[in-house]
């Protein structure tokens, strides 16, 4: 290989891998600020109910209430609770689901124009059958040939992170309004941080740990599938001789 050769080997090289450090670097800029978004309101929240028990500490604290004055106090603040969890709480952890869902099927379809321009495909991504993460998952597997982790357990709970994402947006948060409410009440049943609300049996609970849970799951699979994508664009580093 001629001294020039290599030379436009080697650029064509840290060319590629430079492009890919600044995906994937602006990708975890993207879902560190996520993180940081979710982790600074549910701190608020969590003081906010400190805040409230607090309250009824005190009100229930007052020498001079009756029996009766104190079911009423204890009355209004548990209702007060509930409607701080059912509404505030809820709407919140509804829309981070939302947001992350959004971002992983962002993340996935950018990959998919990446690729699309890279290896100049014949089809596009919105030549191929489907919707959402499902669309991206066969168009990398089938178009762009990436060997797609479809049976890691990361991917089963992406779908699954799916399903109740989608009761959110096309429900929400009613198991019973969804196509397959059986399917969705199973997968609530055996994963941790999701439930039904005490009170509404029919509507999505969202708990504190499941969010962190997924963002951790998306990550690790977001940089195993960039991994695999960029291993078929990557030029081989020629070796000077």
């Amino acid at each position: 290989m001629s001294a020039e050769s290599a030379r436009r080997r080697f650029t064509e090289y840290d060319r590629e891998k430079m492009v890919q450090r600044m995906i994937l670097d602006r990708i975890r800029l993207k879902l560190q600020d996520i993180k940081e978004y979710y982790t600074e309101l549910e701190d608020k929240f969590a003081r906010d109910i400190i805040k409230l028990s607090e309250r009824y500490e005190e009100e229930i604290s007052e020498k001079n209430l009756t029996q009766e004055m104190k079911e009423e106090v204890a009355a209004y603040f548990g209702e007060e609770q509930s409607r701080f969890e059912e509404l505030f709480l809820k709407n919140f952890r509804y829309s981070i689901i939302v947001t992350i869902y959004s971002f992983l099927e962002t993340t996935l379809n950018d990959l998919c124009h990446h690729l699309y321009h890279s290896k100049k495909s014949l089809l596009t991504l919105d030549e191929v059958k489907g919707t959402g993460i499902e669309r991206a998952r066969l168009y990398l597997q089938k178009v762009c040939l990436i060997d797609f982790p479809e049976k890691s357990h990361d991917w089963q709970k992406i779908q699954k992170f799916n399903l109740v994402r989608n009761c959110i947006v096309h429900a929400e948060g009613n198991v019973e309004e969804v196509k397959s409410p059986e399917k969705l009440k199973k997968i609530i049943k055996n994963t941790r941080g999701i439930s039904l609300y005490p009170s509404i049996q029919r509507f999505l609970r969202i708990e504190n740990d499941y969010i962190p849970s997924i963002i951790f799951c998306i990550e690790k699979f977001i940089d195993k599938i960039h991994g695999e994508a960029f291993k078929k664009l990557s030029p081989v580093k020629p070796i000077v001789q």
